[in-house]
C-alpha cells in the first residue's frame, strides 16, 4: 500500500472497506470507492475513470 496515493475499491469488496479505510487513513492516503453501477461505467469509459479519479482524489 504505500507506494500508492490512491486505492480504488471494487464493489464486491465492500464488506472490507472499514478494515482498509483504517490503514489507509493511518498511512496518511485516499481509498475510494465507486457504487456498482458507477464501477461497471468507469470501467468502460477509461477518460471518465481517470476524469472521476481526480475529482475524487482532492
Amino acid at each position: 500500500m504505500d507506494q500508492y496515493d490512491v486505492i480504488v475499491f471494487a464493489p464486491q469488496a465492500r464488506s472490507y472497506y472499514d478494515d482498509m479505510k483504517v490503514d489507509t487513513d493511518r498511512r496518511g492516503f485516499k481509498l475510494l470507492a465507486p457504487r456498482d453501477k458507477e464501477n461497471i461505467d468507469l470501467t468502460r469509459d477509461p477518460a471518465g475513470a481517470i476524469k472521476w479519479l481526480r475529482e475524487n482524489h482532492d
